[in-house]
């Protein structure tokens, strides 16, 4: 006896609102989506143009986009990681960049104009907090996000973010010269969020990510430099303590070390996608390149490195490698590459990276199957890294 399959209608809604921006970054949480486009403001005082973030805020009811909020802060942010939604507030950490302009300078014997390039504001880093208008009934029209706090002069001048991260009534962000300041912000109070604590060390984050379940304890990826010239050392893992917002520690971390020609990073620095922490079983699954230079090319490695995460040791568990470096040197590669992204499922992890696809025991490494998409290319012969592994 047959049975008719039956399928649930799947209603769409479409909401639009108009960003005059080419660059936009996206975030959610369950009730809200907001849109950040990156812009520029005229300013009058100087005769130049500074960086501002316009925002639109959707309530999601349901299958339901609802356009229900504007707003705009100074500055650009990073990535989506700078925009959070908590409670009725919109927190928002953005840099602005030094500002430069033209000036003209007459020669008074020749009188001939010679221009040259005069910095009027170094760079800045700051956070705000937006309140939300009231959308219930009787506050017909208000659509305006209100700035209701600000917190100005994250860092030193002359530094940028490079990493946030919002936790609740708190906020992590992470700036960058030549060292590392991670800072601790206080957001219990909308209107006056507090720089509480700072941790300076080596190098700097690109990504902050919470480990445990009351979040007190955030493991960071990004890069290990040398103290005095900034110049990077290698991929770096690191876990904080953050329990006490005041007293941020750094409990461990891990180092990926440079060689003499050669450089090691993560995408996942950039692309959270390709991180992955299995918080049951502690392991951190991400991927890792290491590039060398022409001579020493057989250094080459391009795969997935997992780790074991203790709040007192980080070590390395096993590799999984996507392609040797004989074949990157010796075969033809396409110019088209894979993500890196990492699944986990019945006991295995499934890894996909550049031109191959693998699967092997979460347990201990084991290789189940391999499959390479670039087998028997002979129509391009691109280097393996020619677009720069990312």
């Amino acid at each position: 006896m047959s049975r008719k399959a039956k399928f649930q209608t799947v209603r769409i809604s479409t909401s639009g609102m108009f960003l005059p921006t080419k660059r936009v970054q996206v975030y959610s949480s369950q009730t809200m989506t907001i849109l950040a486009g990156e812009g520029r403001v005229f300013h009058p005082k100087h005769s130049i143009y500074e960086d501002e973030t316009y925002l639109v805020g959707f309530h999601l009811d349901q299958n339901q986009a609802i356009p229900a909020a504007l707003g705009s802060v100074p500055g650009c942010i990073p990535n989506s990681f700078s925009l959070d939604h908590y409670d009725k507030y919109v927190r928002v950490a953005t840099s602005s960049r030094a500002q430069w302009k033209s000036v003209a300078k007459v020669d008074p014997k020749t009188k001939k104009t010679t221009y040259s390039q005069v910095q009027v504001a170094e760079a800045t880093n700051q956070l705000y907090v937006l309140s939300l208008p009231n959308t219930s009934a009787g506050s017909k029209g208000k659509i305006y996000m209100e700035k209701i706090g600000s917190l100005k002069g994250i860092g030193h001048k002359g530094k940028q973010i490079y990493a946030v991260r919002f936790l609740n009534k708190a906020a992590f962000v992470v700036t960058n010269k030549t060292t590392d300041p991670f800072y601790t912000i206080d957001l219990s109070n909308p209107a006056k969020p507090t720089v509480v604590g700072e941790l300076k060390i080596s190098g700097y984050s690109n990504y902050l990510h919470p480990i445990d379940d009351d979040q007190s304890q955030v493991m960071a990826i990004g890069q290990e430099a040398d103290p005095d010239t900034g110049r990077p050392i290698g991929l770096q893992i690191s876990v904080f303590d953050v329990s006490t917002l005041k007293n941020p520690k750094l409990l461990t971390k891990y180092l990926v070390e440079n060689g003499y020609s050669s450089k090691s990073y993560s995408i996942a620095q950039w692309e959270h996608k390709a991180f992955r922490y299995l918080k049951e079983s502690n392991i951190l699954i991400v991927p890792v390149s290491l590039q060398s230079n022409y001579k020493s090319k057989n250094n080459n490695f391009d795969g997935f490195w997992t780790f074991h995460i203790s709040p007192t040791q980080i070590s390395h568990g096993y590799t999984i490698s996507h392609m040797s470096a004989t074949e990157m040197a010796n075969y033809c590669w396409y110019p088209a590459l894979l993500p890196p992204r990492s699944f986990v499922f019945n006991g295995n992890v499934m890894t996909m990276k550049s031109h191959s696809v693998l699967s092997h025991s979460l347990t201990d490494g084991k290789k189940h199957w391999e499959l390479n998409l670039d087998q028997g290319n002979t129509l391009q012969c691109d280097k393996y890294f020619s677009l720069g592994t990312k």
